[in-house]
């Protein structure tokens, strides 16, 4: 009982796995090491498969496969993205390249795995602190004061008499409340239910802080003899609020997941089986990243005319000129730090930029591209005064380990080809910069799939991507700003000046045209 963790290229005894793995053992490993990432149960045993990135030397030490308290939040999170990934490809979100890399057992239409009901009793907790609260104080307004019609008619005065007069005492007393609120038996049935599932599955759960809990043996009896989901059915019709209408239907989902499963034959060797994993995480690392900085509206420029298909696009600011926007172009490698990036992916990484560079100049002599590239964007790509070509932001995307779940974008190196030395603005001069970035960080946005978080990433990614390439440009090449050149006449006044200044001046456009 509890849940457990193994890494990705963890050597694995065949006879460890689970039944479903054995059957397509070269799915799931390669060479006897773990290949897949995501959860499995089986009963009240959890385990997590997660990726190499997380390992680190202390853990990699460690005699004990059951997960640190640290990694638990990453693993729901791993679990949360591939559950996510799955949903994009059901809606067409996403359109999946030979063949799927989820591998599961649940229903299509559902998301039906014990996990999820536990994220989601956790999640209305976070949510709705101030309803909880708000139950707590109305349910015990007043409960303090005493009711005397009904302290009179129940209890046993003591009478004492002293100076002829008769004095009145009760020991015992009836308060204003005499039984317990129908919203506050819910709030009561679901922090026991919160209690319940980090006592059975050891997964930190919030903390009750006003009511008295069912003991954990009457609730264990209460799970096990299945009257939990008859009660909350008794005490439906009393909640109006959409709030504790909500709750209601957590609770009751939860546990009548558990009465079929105490249902269910023991005896069966799948009982209580659930999984959902990715046996090619790349793939999912590639969406998670598209889905943070990539415009979806240049969907059309992703794939090229030489059957190479671009990872990330986005439209972002020039490294020259104040109104200009040019592309950006990305690569989302699922490789640890220490794994170089391979020279084919390098240098493919070089043509996507080449024909992004095509592709406008085809939408300016061609009228190819209409629907995805502006005017105002060609012309910030080339200038035909000076033949000079604008840079390209181009870079690489790898994942990192921080011990936070905060931001973190590093950049790592930058790397330059060219034809001509010195030839800035030629369209053979191509750089491409290195960058890792915080994992937990990434899933966490993935799921939470906030739009304000989202735009705020990318608007960050672009700028620290824009100042490392100029302060690699500022490093090797000098750059003047000059606006007083008359560049009509020093172009066109012979073959040779255009010879010498080609590659090397570049006009941005005007604020104004």
């Amino acid at each position: 009982m509890g849940i457990h963790r193994h890494y990705e290229g963890e050597v694995v005894s065949q006879d460890t796995l689970p039944a479903f793995m054995k059957e397509q053992i070269e799915k799931y490993t390669k060479g006897g090491k773990l290949t897949c990432l995501g959860y499995y149960r089986q009963g009240k045993d959890i385990s997590f498969f997660l990726p190499s990135v997380f390992k680190t030397e202390l853990q990699e030490d460690s005699d004990t496969d059951v997960i640190k308290e640290e990694d638990k939040d990453a693993a729901i999170l791993l679990y949360g993205s591939i559950n996510r990934y799955r949903e994009r490809i059901k809606t067409g979100i996403v359109k999946e390249k030979e063949g799927s890399v989820i591998a599961t057992n649940l229903d299509e239409n559902t998301n039906d795995t014990l996990l999820d009901h536990i994220l989601a009793l956790q999640n209305f907790y976070h949510r709705n602190k101030d309803l909880i609260l708000m139950i707590y104080k109305e349910a015990h307004r007043g409960y303090n004061r005493i009711n005397w019609v009904k302290t009179v008619r129940h209890c046993v005065p003591i009478i004492s008499k002293n100076a002829n007069r008769n004095h009145i005492a009760y020991m015992d007393v009836c308060n204003e409340r005499s039984h317990i609120h129908d919203q506050e038996e819910l709030m009561v049935l679901f922090f026991s239910t919160l209690d319940y599932i980090q006592q059975e599955y050891n997964i930190s759960m919030p903390r009750n802080e006003y009511y008295t809990l069912i003991s954990r043996y009457e609730f264990e009896d209460m799970v096990g003899n299945q009257t939990i989901c008859p009660r909350l059915k008794a005490i439906r019709q009393q909640f109006f609020n959409d709030r504790m209408q909500e709750l209601w239907k957590l609770l009751y989902a939860f546990h009548n997941k558990l009465d079929k499963e105490n249902e269910s034959d023991v005896s069966d060797a799948d009982h209580n089986t659930e999984y959902l994993l990715a046996t090619d995480f790349d793939r999912v690392f590639e969406d998670m990243i598209d889905y943070l900085i990539s415009d979806i509206h240049l969907a059309n420029l992703k794939r090229h005319e030489d059957n190479r298909i671009i990872d990330h696009i986005f439209l972002g600011k020039s490294l020259f000129g104040e109104i200009s926007q040019v592309y950006y172009i990305a690569d989302s490698k699922y490789y640890k730090l220490e794994n170089e990036i391979d020279s084919t992916s390098i240098t493919k990484q070089y043509d996507y930029a080449r024909n992004i560079v095509q592709m406008v100049r085809d939408r300016v002599n061609f009228g190819k591209y209409q629907n995805s590239i502006g005017i105002d964007v060609a012309e910030s790509y080339y200038n035909r005064r000076t033949h000079g070509y604008n840079v390209t932001p181009n870079f690489f995307i790898r994942p990192r380990n921080e011990s936070s779940d905060s931001f973190v974008f590093e950049h790592e190196k930058t790397e330059c080809v060219f034809q001509h030395k010195g030839c800035l603005f030629d369209r053979s001069t191509l750089f491409l910069l290195h960058y890792s970035i915080n994992l937990k960080y990434v899933l966490q946005a993935y799921v939470n799939d906030d739009e304000e978080e989202r735009r705020r990433i990318k608007e960050r990614i672009e700028r620290r991507v824009r100042y490392d390439l100029l302060s690699f440009i500022n490093d090797y090449y000098l750059i003047t700003d000059n606006p007083k050149i008359n560049v009509p006449d020093i172009a066109y006044s012979s073959p040779g000046i255009l010879f010498e200044i080609e590659g090397k001046l570049f006009m941005a456009l005007p604020k104004s045209k």
